[in-house]
């Protein structure tokens, strides 16, 4: 049995980022990935980083077990619309026509102020006349 597998990466950098794992109660490592002379300075040079940092780095607590319902709920109500229409009814071609009555104005008036040929003379003129 694994309880544990994957790249023992730099924990506590990014608070965003941070990966925790009991390193302590792993007992015994199967495999190791390939490490290089690289791989081994960034590891000394983390460490000697973390020791430094080690009053400011702070450590989660995780007392619980991760919680998917945000990507497992709606996975399940696309199958269950998918077979019988639960939200509503199937969206059909007509969105093409109502995205394209929202976005062709848009784009219209974009290019005519973006493309505008005097509106650029203009800029390039007064850009000549401060140098």
């Amino acid at each position: 049995m694994f309880d544990y597998s994957g790249c023992v990466y730099p924990t506590g950098l990014v608070q965003d980022q941070v990966l925790y794992f009991n390193q302590e109660n792993i007992d015994k490592v199967l495999f190791n990935g390939f490490i290089d002379e690289d791989e081994n300075r960034f590891q000394e040079i983390y460490k000697e980083w973390k020791q430094t940092k080690a009053n400011t780095i702070k450590k989660g607590i995780i007392d619980k077990p991760l919680d998917f319902s945000s990507i497992l709920l709606p996975i399940i109500l696309w199958i269950i619309n998918k077979e019988g229409n639960l939200i509503g009814n199937n969206i059909g071609s007509e969105i093409v026509m109502l995205s394209l009555a929202g976005i062709l104005p848009f784009t219209a008036v974009l290019f005519l102020w973006e493309n505008n040929l005097i509106r650029w003379l203009g800029v390039v003129s007064l850009h000549q006349n401060n140098k």
